[in-house]
């Protein structure tokens, strides 16, 4: 896998590997899920530039769902097996379950 716009800051968290076996990985201002059991690789998704750039992912325990932090200090959650991002109130609930 080349990646030659990853951003080069140590306080940015551009990778992270899930349970599912798939590797995020953010570019400037998209996102991309690498799976290394197929070797395939899809866009989840492209922010606007004022809100970009991606600055950090993070998968959630369950393999599916991913939080993307960006510039603006937003945090998105998005379900890499649709590829849309979580309505509030369900990220509402979400976050209550990884506080509990």
């Amino acid at each position: 896998m080349d990646a030659p716009d990853i951003l080069d800051d140590f306080y940015l968290n551009l990778l992270d590997w899930g349970i599912s076996n798939v590797l995020s990985i953010a570019l400037q201002n998209t996102v991309y899920l690498w799976n290394a059991d197929d070797s395939s690789t899809a866009e989840l998704v492209t922010v606007d530039e004022e809100d970009g750039p991606v600055t950090s992912v993070a998968w959630a325990p369950d393999g599916r769902h991913l939080a993307i932090g960006l510039n603006n200090s937003h945090v998105q959650l998005w379900d890499s097996h649709s590829s849309r991002m979580v309505n509030f109130n369900s990220f509402k609930h979400f976050c209550g379950i990884l506080l509990e």
